[in-house]
């Protein structure tokens, strides 16, 4: 039984074997196609020597038959004429029903019909051959002439070049490399070939690029070589360019444009004369075919410029891979998608690591322990894991122990001088500065801490950190700087390679080991920079209280726990940052000037003084020649470069300095200094101060009684127990966003809280000022545990109040408004009619209503208005413009009874179409909730020293004008929550009609919900009388309507647009009848370019607007 052709194409040795007659083909067709095949990467065999007649087929053929997927066959004038064509003919024949073998034959000014009767076909004589052969050659001839193949004189008109493409792109089709062939030692590549793959999207036409990057080692190489092989067949032209990082220092770039113009021409000897010569010829020669380039290892912009320069540059449907260290030079716009490489997960770390080291993917028993340490050593880094394996593999177990105590100490030189690659090569000095103090001293802090640290070496961090994680180098996870293992070792080799075993000279300690030794015999030298010893348990080194005094140079000085046996007597003058956590002596030592000192960090320490105060020196002063002597006194200013400050649990400091001295500082943290009463009084002015944390300093008794700290966006007073006052602000405070008062006795806030105008965060307080709600910005509000009884009324304007936290407070806590209660919004419809309740009367061009006393009050809702508005627009729709917005704006005037006026400006809208008409009379529905009239604010505005409210309608359109509109007849209510009350408990007895309402021509709330009822009427008024039903005396209840009506979703969701909803703002100032009854509303067809709401009908309201001026879908 054949076998199948598409059996595992590990089994083949070339994709096709040409059978061909030389002396008809070879110098013309044959090249050609073999030309195409090759372009195309299919392999090829084909035979160029020159046989003579009657020489018999070599074994090699035979094989080179046996291990082909496919033969074409060249069916020329003398094929037939020669016994070696034949026999090879027949071989392939056997081999197509043994083997599986595709034959194609092609037919070269040869005629099948004659091949199909070798009879009189063969020149030879039946005598020159036994009859057994020939009849073998008849047979074979005949099965393959009766397969289906191509006849040059009948393909694409005779032209030989479209005859090959077809028999190209034909075997070409059949080929395919599925990913499941992959070397069985590339382990978890399938999952990364299928992510790369996918974002190719290889159906589409367009030309892509897609970057594949990570740290050194990581297998960019190893996926794009598996993708290559997997996908380089769907492509006319397909190049991989190995290591041009390397290969184009040594040998340039040039070199490699003529290595990739060769692979697309399928030729040698291509001169380049220049790069620009070399990308001229590229984009020519590449950009009618569809190609796949893959550009390895890549490590500037300038070597993708000049190999793949830009999308134009190839045909439709290629693709381009680069992979590289640097993230960086993926930035570019081409990119269609960048891949990270990852690190490898355990299970695959071991199986890649076994099939190194043992050749299979379970190791002997007694090598799994020994195994699993050095897998967990290579962190998952693909490098290192073969690395490792390779050397290890056929050696002993006793080899494998001393190479994993080798790795304690000494790391692997073949995989740190391939990580170091990317240290050697695209850094800058101040970079590798950086990268090697993360490495020693910051893997695992917090970026923005590492940030300030570094900036005090003037490293300009934040450009360098970025650029390091672009270089793979570190990464940073959660805020954190990390760093592989491998690449930390790395890190550490360069710093000791310079001086081998003589920790003294390098310029960065933080091995404990070695910096114990240089410590305890005082070996410290001028090299050492940056020194850190951080020990679990608090420890007492024997050392000379000057052990420091050598490295003259040190700028970083990071102690854990560390106590010198002879005190602390000297610091070098050159540090700019220290950090020692349980800093043993009272104040810093009198010989250390801070003068470059940045950051002071003492946690825990012993200090009483900050040790900082102006120093005064002496200096002799001699003059040449001449005996007199003078002294100088000079003056001497410590820390004046400080910019972070941080003696948090430092429980014996009893003082600070004056911050006037120290006019940078950025941070200053005395969190849980118990004994510490105040804070020097220059605190309250300064101008730099970003961070203020001064948390269980339990016994601070004051601060500044004034503060005017414009840079603070942090002010932390957390468990400050017997603070009992906060500073007034002065002056502008807008960067504080946060304020912690939670734990203290502060019980009243200042009025002057009002400067923090971009305050988000306010943690816990026990008596709120009711001005709370002037806090725009605040987003937090914690009043944990204390003892609230009520927020603020104003609290209602704090419109970005995300957070609001009363987690166990003793007493029940009432808002001091209804989070929930309606909107302000407003309905125009056309009409003359109003609800009987607002009254009948003309007031000419505003609504005035004297307000009783005492009216304001936590239970008032708002204010309903209800007006008809005559002339109210008699134009039509300009032709320069297709619509035009018209309003009706209400202005609203509150006159206290010192004649000072308030003004709100409630707008309602309608749209007017192209050259249309508009009606005059309208009506406007209105109702003002009190807080957006009337809300109590931090300029002493009383709503309750308001004696009289006027309401003012103008025509407020697009155009220029602005016209008072004249009121024929309107009304207004005042609105509370009893009448609210009162209403729901009449509403059971209300029956329920359908009845009309008018169209709205702009309303605007949004959302339906449950109507509220009318409130009690108040007359309208002109300006010379007031006639005013009091609240208190609810005459309305006497004649109260019915049920409040409730808006039906179902009725409004299926059948009415979502942006005419009734929301429950409405109905206060809705007609009785309507608020009682339920609405229904039906669409209607539409019907030319107007659209029509259909409702059942009702006596009191006229036909609604029938025109455009209801917003079309």
């Amino acid at each position: 039984m054949a076998a199948s052709s598409s059996s595992t194409p590990s089994r083949w040795m070339y994709d096709v074997f040409l059978s061909f007659r030389g002396e008809d083909t070879r110098k013309n067709f044959v090249d050609h196609l073999y030309d195409a095949l090759a372009a195309r990467n299919i392999r090829t065999f084909k035979d160029d020597r020159s046989l003579e007649k009657g020489n018999s087929i070599s074994p090699e053929l035979f094989k080179a038959i046996e291990g082909s997927r496919f033969a074409i066959v060249i069916f020329s004038r003398n094929y037939a004429e020669s016994s070696w064509c034949l026999d090879e003919l027949v071989k392939i024949i056997e081999c197509k029903k043994l083997k599986g073998l595709t034959v194609i034959p092609v037919f070269h000014h040869a005629n099948p019909s004659l091949l199909r009767h070798p009879t009189g076909f063969f020149p030879m004589a039946p005598g020159h051959h036994d009859e057994k052969k020939l009849s073998t050659w008849r047979q074979a001839l005949t099965e393959a002439v009766n397969t289906a193949g191509w006849d040059v004189k009948k393909v694409a008109n005779g032209h030989k070049s479209g005859v090959i493409h077809q028999i190209v792109m034909h075997v070409f089709s059949k080929l395919d490399h599925p990913v499941s062939n992959i070397k069985e030692d590339l382990v978890g590549i399938d999952s990364r070939v299928d992510e790369v793959k996918f974002s190719l999207e290889l159906g589409t036409g367009d030309v892509r690029f897609i970057g594949i990057w990570g740290m050194g080692g990581i297998g960019k190489t190893t996926v794009a070589s598996a993708l290559f092989d997997n996908i380089r067949h769907q492509f006319e032209s397909a190049i991989f360019i190995h290591e041009i990082r390397e290969r184009s220092k040594k040998f340039g770039l040039e070199n490699l444009q003529e290595i990739m113009i060769s692979k697309i021409l399928s030729q040698r000897d291509v001169k380049v004369d220049s790069i620009p010569h070399g990308t001229q010829l590229i984009s020519s020669t590449v950009c009618r075919k569809k190609a796949l380039v893959i550009l390895d290892d890549v490590d500037n912009t300038v070597q993708v410029n000049a190999l793949a320069g830009n999308c134009d540059w190839f045909g439709q449907g290629s693709r381009i891979i680069i992979t590289t260290r640097d993230k960086k030079i993926l930035a570019n716009p081409n990119i269609a998608k960048i891949h990270q490489g990852g690190l490898l997960g355990v299970t695959e770390s071991v199986e890649l690591f076994n099939l190194n080291a043992f050749k299979k993917i379970h190791p002997p028993k007694e090598f799994n322990e020994l195994a699993d340490l050095i897998v967990e050593y290579a962190g998952g880094l693909p490098l290192a894991l073969k690395v490792l394996g390779t050397f290890l593999y056929d050696r002993n177990i006793e080899m494998w122990k001393s190479v994993v105590d080798r790795l304690r100490d000494i790391p692997e030189y073949d995989i740190i001088e391939k990580l170091r690659v990317s240290f050697d090569h695209g850094l800058k000095p101040v970079e590798q500065e950086i990268f090697l103090d993360i490495a020693c001293f910051f893997k695992g802090e917090q970026v923005d801490y590492a940030k300030q640290v570094l900036d005090s070496f003037r490293f300009y961090a934040a450009i360098g950190i970025q650029v390091l994680v672009e270089k793979s180098l570190i990464v940073i996870s959660q805020g954190k700087l990390q760093m592989h293992d491998l690449i930390q070792e790395m890190g550490w080799c360069i710093v000791r390679q310079v001086h081998p075993r003589q920790p003294e000279k390098y310029n960065r300690l933080w091995d404990p080991q070695e910096v114990c030794d240089v410590l305890t015999q005082n070996k410290g030298t001028q090299a050492v920079e940056g020194l850190q010893l951080d020990l679990q348990e608090p420890t007492e080194l024997d050392s000379n209280s000057d052990a420091l005094q050598r490295m003259d140079r040190l700028r970083l000085l990071k102690f854990r726990n560390v106590y010198l046996s002879k005190g602390v007597e000297y610091l070098p003058n050159q540090l700019h940052w220290l950090h020692w956590h349980e800093y043993p002596s009272k104040s810093l030592p009198a010989t250390f000037k801070a003068a470059n000192l940045v950051g002071l960090e003492l946690h825990s320490s012993h200090l009483e003084q900050f040790g900082l105060k102006e120093r005064y020196s002496l200096f002799l002063c001699f003059f040449s020649i001449v005996v007199n002597l003078r002294f100088i006194c000079q003056k001497e200013q410590r820390g004046k470069k400080l910019k972070s400050i941080d003696l948090t649990l430092s429980q014996e400091l009893i003082g600070t300095p004056d911050f006037n001295d120290i006019p940078d500082l950025q941070r200053l943290v005395l969190e849980h200094c118990t004994r510490l009463e105040q804070v020097h009084q220059s605190i309250a002015f300064h101008k730099n101060l970003v961070l203020l944390n001064l948390k269980k300093c339990i016994n601070l008794r004051s601060l500044p009684d004034k503060i005017q700290l414009v840079s603070l966006e942090k002010l932390i007073l957390s468990n400050c127990t017997r603070l009992d006052k906060f500073p007034d602000i002065q002056g502008d405070m807008k960067s504080l966003s946060e304020l912690y008062l939670d734990g203290t006795a502060i019980k009243k806030l200042p009025l002057s809280i009002k400067c923090l105008k971009n305050l988000v965060l306010l943690l816990k307080t026990l008596q709120l000022p009711g001005n709370l709600g002037n806090l725009g910005c605040l987003e937090e509000l914690h009043a944990d545990n204390t003892a609230v009884i009520q927020l603020p009324a104003s609290i209602g304007l704090l419109k970005k109040l995300k957070i609001l936290s009363c987690i166990g407070c003793k007493n029940s806590i009432r808002l001091g408004y209804d989070v929930h209660e309606p909107q302000s919004s407003s309905i125009v419809y056309t009409g003359t009619d109003i609800p009987e309740h607002f009254g009948n009367e003309k007031v000419g061009q505003s609504i005035s209503m004297e307000l009783p006393p005492q009216w304001y009050n936590d239970d008032f809702l708002g204010f309903a208005i209800c007006a008809v508005a005559e002339s109210l627009w008699d134009f039509t729709c300009r032709p320069s413009s297709r619509t035009t917005t018209n309003c009706i704006r209400l202005e609203v005037k509150l006159v206290s009874n010192h004649d000072r006026v308030h003004f709100h400006h409630l707008v309602a809208c309608m749209k007017v179409g192209y050259n249309e008409k508009v009606e005059l009379n309208h009506v406007l529905l209105a109702y003002l909730k009190s807080r957006d009239v009337c809300w109590p604010s931090l300029d002493g505005f009383q709503p309750n020293n308001c004696r009289l409210i006027k309401f003012y309608m103008h025509d407020g359109s697009d155009s220029a004008r602005t016209l008072p509109l004249i009121v024929s007849k309107g009304g207004v209510r005042l609105i509370y929550k009893e009448d609210v009350i009162l209403e729901e408990e009449n509403a059971e007895s209300s029956p329920q009609q359908l009845m009309e309402v008018p169209s709205p021509i702009h309303e605007d709330v949004p959302e339906p919900a449950t109507l509220l009822p009318c409130p009690p009427r108040v007359q309208p008024i002109d300006s010379d009388t007031t006639a005013t039903t009091y609240p208190g005396d609810h005459p309305a209840r006497h004649h109260r309507p019915g049920r409040a009506g409730t808006v039906h979703n179902h009725h409004l969701h299926n059948t009415v647009p979502s942006h005419l909803h009734r929301p429950k703002s409405i109905a206060p100032y809705l007609d009785s009848s309507l608020t009682r009854h339920r609405r229904t509303l039906h669409r209607n067809a539409c019907k030319g370019k107007k659209r029509r709401w259909k409702m059942t009908s009702h006596p009191q309201f006229p036909r609604p607007l029938l025109s455009n001026t209801v917003p079309r879908h």
